[in-house]
């Protein structure tokens, strides 16, 4: 179902007065004869401390948050051209990987501290946050809610989508709006949520090949390179072998 735009201030507010202010959003909306969007209100839930710093970032930490999507983009495009069998292809994927984890960090530590200044123990939730920023950080739907600061649960580091990541230009209080979701039917919904299975599916299996094309790749490269050395060797040992005998004749 999808939200009314006056949800999205919900989602920024302490985690201690959700309920209070969402209730009062749902009756205010009642009192416009929105029943639809009041339905669709009164059915989130209190965040979790993790989801509710996530969320935090959009508007307090753009940059950090925007850096871990440039990240995202970067090591999408690195398995994709290791792939591909681009010659650089293993280096390139180390660094993005590395870029990537970097991104992570700085976000994560973000998070940690909002965490903290709210009164909960940032520290313990480290980890699971920079799970769910890597997840973020690679799949497009959720990425799209962690941008608008509206997201209502973790990603999980299952969820590897394809699909355009979110560059940040439309963050709420930075000038743009929070994405418009299309209202569409059950079971355009449950296609869609099907079709997104699927590709989270084949990206997985594609980001596992692409891994090990990359490594089958250096072996190859190594392998070469040891051929060359012993065949180096083997020449340069039946020459000797060659003038020894030439040397036992005379």
């Amino acid at each position: 179902m999808e939200l009314p735009d006056e949800a999205a201030a919900l989602f920024r507010v302490p985690s201690d007065s959700f309920i209070a202010e969402r209730d009062a959003l749902v009756q205010r909306l009642r009192g416009e004869g929105r029943d639809e969007d009041a339905s669709a209100v009164k059915s989130l839930r209190k965040p979790t401390a993790l989801v509710w710093a996530l969320n935090q970032l959009a508007t307090r930490e753009p940059d950090a948050l925007a850096a871990v999507f440039e990240a995202g983009r970067d090591l999408r495009a690195a398995q994709q051209a290791a792939l591909a069998g681009k010659p650089s292809g293993a280096e390139d994927l180390r660094v993005a990987t590395t870029a990537r984890r970097d991104a992570v960090a700085r976000a994560r530590d973000a998070a940690v501290a909002i965490l903290d200044e709210a009164g909960t123990r940032g520290a313990g939730q480290g980890d699971a946050i920079a799970t769910a920023l890597e997840a973020a950080s690679t799949d497009a739907e959720a990425g799209a809610a962690l941008a608008s600061g509206t997201l209502t649960k973790a990603p999980s580091a299952a969820g590897l989508g394809f699909g355009e990541l979110p560059t940040m230009t439309a963050l709420p209080g930075g000038g743009g709006g929070k994405p418009t979701p299309a209202r569409d039917s059950g079971r355009r919904r449950k296609e869609r949520e099907a079709a997104r299975t699927r590709a989270r599916n084949r990206r997985a299996a594609a980001d596992r090949l692409a891994r090990q094309l990359a490594e089958a790749r250096e072996q190859v490269a190594r392998l070469e390179r040891d051929h060359a050395a012993a065949e180096s060797e083997a020449l340069a040992a039946e020459t000797e072998a060659d003038r020894a005998e030439l040397d036992l004749k005379d």
